[in-house]
């Protein structure tokens, strides 16, 4: 008796069940490498973005060319330069220009004052540029954004992340959006400054302060100062300089910056006081033009942030005790602004400082150079090097001490009849001893051999050039 022969082949219907489940897993599989590989190129553009801007940061730091480094980013070319000086010069031979991938492009370029460029101060490697780029796939499937924090920080988000997690606020009043002359700030008649005070939450570091600004016609040059007590108190930190002709002409956020950031107590009180060089409680310290702190006033009912009033006229009439008239009843006039906080400690390089002197070289007769207390001595006389305008003053030189030459460059970056912002460099590989810098006994600048700087107790601010 014969036996049934058992059929062990596949039905067409079953071929095609597979066919199918095996192309769907192709299908899937094609897809995930996909976008893995989508992944890992825009990852490593990200990356590309990011090395470039520090690279410009760390020659910055570094004082390569003794000069400040940056980034210029070309959003519709899809490339980024590193270059060196304050601008970007498209016909500089030492321009290092990159491409991105040509699948990506760059879709936002967020910065500061609504330029394309990222340039690093000399000490900290900080810079008033921050913000952020956006890199993105040519078909919008997926983007990446690059973070450009104030203390020089800069980081790649992960994908999806959006550009609010860049910010680092600490504190803020944001609704001064009213423009007008309100403060006459810097005024033609010695009228002095504009204030405004808050109350912390808690204890802060701060690295910058944003104000809402805008200018009319072309002010002087503006700084920021911290103060405690009151508005004449004691200075607890001044920021960089901010060019009065770099402001824009309508209400926009604009950053000041401190070399050393500035540590706040909790629960305490303190006051944002905007100076201006020449100094704004002298007559005629305006130029040719206005700065304008946008504020929001309501005469029945008090603004949003009901932490600190605001203040005109302090210091007026070069009156350095008269804080100046308190605006409205409490708390129904407010400037905007925003404190940022640091998130690293600060960088103590010190080869670059800038140092409001608050007197006028025009009045000093010597600079003296002391190395190792005393076991070395250059006496510069300031009017051979002083031009004959007595608009600027600059010397650079070498003094022996103990078989070493020690290199020191002297230098004005602001003089008036009143004031002198003093540009001293000393770095560290033309450097080695401690050294102490004073104008006609009045210490400036000391120090340490390693080149850590302390300024003197009678000098305005130290500031990073």
């Amino acid at each position: 008796m014969s036996k049934a022969k058992k059929n062990f082949g596949f039905t067409l219907i079953e071929l095609l069940v597979v066919l199918a489940i095996i192309s769907i897993l192709v299908g899937i599989s094609t897809a995930v490498l996909v976008m893995l590989r989508q992944g890992s190129r825009l990852d490593v553009e990200a990356q590309r973005v990011v090395s470039a801007l520090r690279l410009a940061q760390s020659r910055t730091v570094a004082s390569e060319s003794f000069n400040t480094h940056g980034v210029y980013f070309d959003a519709p070319a899809g490339t980024l330069t590193v270059f060196e000086g304050l601008t970007f010069n498209p016909l500089d031979g030492s321009n290092k220009t990159t491409k991105l991938d040509s699948q990506i492009q760059f879709s936002a370029v967020q910065i500061m004052g609504g330029g394309d460029e990222v340039v690093f101060s000399r000490i900290g490697g900080f810079t008033q540029n921050s913000g952020f780029v956006e890199i993105q796939f040519i078909d919008l499937s997926s983007s990446k954004i690059i973070c450009i924090g104030e203390e020089g920080a800069v980081r790649a988000l992960a994908e999806g992340q959006s550009a609010a997690e860049c910010e680092d606020v600490a504190f803020e009043y944001i609704d001064g959006d009213t423009a007008g002359d309100l403060a006459s700030f810097p005024s033609n008649s010695g009228f002095g400054d504009a204030a405004q005070s808050f109350t912390t939450d808690g204890a802060i570091t701060v690295k910058q302060v944003d104000l809402l600004l805008n200018r009319q016609g072309t002010p002087s040059d503006i700084f920021l100062e911290l103060r405690g007590d009151s508005t004449t108190g004691t200075v607890l930190g001044a920021s960089n300089i901010v060019s009065g002709v770099g402001l824009p002409t309508t209400p926009a956020w604009v950053g000041f910056s401190f070399s050393q950031p500035v540590f706040l107590d909790a629960l305490t009180q303190y006051f944002l006081r905007l100076r201006s060089l020449p100094d704004s409680t002298v007559p005629f310290s305006g130029g040719q033009g206005t700065v304008i702190w946008s504020y929001t006033h309501d005469i029945n009912v008090p603004p949003a942030y009901g932490g600190g009033d605001a203040w005109r006229y302090v210091g007026r009439n070069d009156n350095r005790s008269d804080q100046g008239q308190q605006l409205g009843p409490a708390d129904q006039y407010d400037f905007g602004f925003r404190l940022k906080e640091a998130s690293a400690p600060p960088n103590t390089d010190s080869r670059h400082l800038e140092f409001d002197l608050g007197f006028s070289l025009r009045s000093i007769n010597t600079i003296t150079l002391s190395f190792n207390g005393g076991s070395a001595v250059t006496n510069i006389d300031v009017s051979a090097f002083m031009n004959p305008g007595g608009t600027m003053f600059k010397w650079e030189g070498d003094t022996d001490v103990g078989g070493a030459p020690q290199t020191i460059r002297i230098a004005t970056s602001y003089i008036d009849d009143n004031d002198t912002i003093l540009s001293i460099a000393r770095d560290a590989r033309l450097n080695n001893t401690a050294l102490a810098i004073s104008a006609d006994g009045t210490t400036v600048v000391s120090y340490t051999a390693a080149g850590i700087a302390a300024k003197g107790g009678s000098i305005d601010r130290m500031t990073a050039k």
